[in-house]
């Protein structure tokens, strides 16, 4: 490292990360209010450099994408795929604390994770300059949190921005919570996590674990469980969003026509599949007749905001993949028509459908080609399986 140049090494953990299953690299991962990498360009920032470099083996476009350049810490930032050198910093830790040590498995990876954010919590510092301020009751607060009267708060806590406390919550020791998040009543929190946007139902009891939305990861055994009933847990921003109110439209006005090209058709068993933000859904597919009549029970999926009209087809099972191509499928939200129905390919358990869906997957634009051709594909008859 030069006076002007930080090099840094990001940690890989993709191959332990079983139970979180997380969309972006370790090095994404929140520490409080920001990511691993954002507290290590704050301490190149610190430290009077111009440039970093980082060396990133684990997706290393969705870390370029995440620090855009670098514009906002006024920092040149060069995203290397390279090894990185021996005099690189591994950020395996917070910068300025004691080495973390390195997960080998993944009952450690999530050890890690919630301990770099407690370890974050402990070094806080008062003095320094923050837009959280110290609250009453000894924990750390940041702006327009609402908090009951009734709340009962144990320090050490960290309660991000924007997030509502509901009367008789316990919350703390140890207990971090995200921005905009939402604590019903009566819910208890300590020694855990919750990530930013998630939605807690009453009477609910959380001891040491991760909270991102429906999923609850157990941080002491390093396992993980879905949580279907929305009222217990859930995410407040669901995958419904980046559903086009167009493509939902188009998809209620292919609805009655789709029904009457799957009639006495049988429909095959349903296979469940999970959807970007954790939600599982289950498809039934017909064998046989047109297209549009075989998948007839995906086009409520769509009109409710689960399912895109125009995407990669959904699947049951991960496909044989490199990790960084596997993370770009699963992180994008599956459809009823996809790229590969146009080149004759209508099942996921297809071979060669993974090299369409990525294609597909990596570059947005190859919705409008199936758009274009969409009408075809609700004719197009040949027999298939489910995907």
């Amino acid at each position: 490292m030069t006076a002007a140049t930080l090099t840094l090494a990001a940690p890989d953990f993709s191959a332990f990360d079983r139970a979180a299953r997380r969309p972006d690299p370790a090095v994404l991962w929140p520490v409080g209010p920001q990511s691993l990498a954002a507290h290590w360009l704050d301490h190149a920032v610190r430290l009077g450099c111009q440039r970093v470099v980082m060396h990133v083996t684990d997706r290393p476009s969705a870390v370029r994408a995440a620090l855009g350049g670098g514009a906002f810490w006024s920092l040149q930032i060069e995203i290397s795929s390279q090894p990185s050198p021996a005099h690189a910093t591994a950020m395996f830790g917070l910068p300025g604390q004691s080495a973390a040590v390195a997960p080998t498995n993944p009952v450690e990876l999530l050890h890690w994770w919630f301990d770099l954010n407690t370890r974050w919590l402990a070094g806080r510092n008062r003095k320094s300059i923050s837009i959280d301020r110290l609250g009453p009751r000894g924990g750390w607060l940041a702006p327009h949190v609402q908090i009951h009267p009734s709340a009962t708060l144990v320090a050490p806590f960290w309660i991000g921005a924007e997030t509502v406390i509901g009367p008789g919550c316990r919350i703390g020791p140890g207990a971090l919570i995200g921005a905009g998040c939402v604590l019903e009543a009566d819910v208890r929190l300590e020694q855990s996590l919750v990530l930013p946007g998630t939605c807690l139902g009453r009477h609910l009891d959380v001891c040491a674990k991760i909270v991102a939305g429906s999923t609850l990861l157990d941080w002491l055994t390093g396992t993980g469980l879905e949580i279907k009933d929305s009222f217990i847990a859930t995410s407040l921003t669901p995958s419904r969003a980046r559903v086009p109110w167009s493509e939902r439209i188009l998809a209620a006005l292919l609805w009655l026509p789709a029904h009457a090209l799957a009639l006495g058709i049988d429909r095959d068993s349903p296979q469940t599949i999970r959807l970007p933000d954790g939600r599982r859904i289950a498809l039934s597919t017909r064998s046989k007749g047109f297209l549009l009549g075989r998948r007839a029970e995906w086009l409520r999926h769509v009109i409710a905001g689960r399912l895109r009209l125009v995407g990669v087809l959904p699947r049951a099972t991960p496909p044989d993949l490199p990790p960084e191509c596997l993370r770009l499928l699963e992180g994008s939200t599956p459809g009823v028509f996809a790229l590969s129905d146009l080149h004759g390919i209508h099942t996921a358990n297809d071979a060669g459908e993974a090299v369409h869906a990525l294609y597909q997957a990596a570059d947005p634009s190859t919705h409008f080609l199936v758009r274009k051709n969409l009408f075809r594909l609700c004719r197009t008859q040949s027999a298939s399986v489910p995907a």
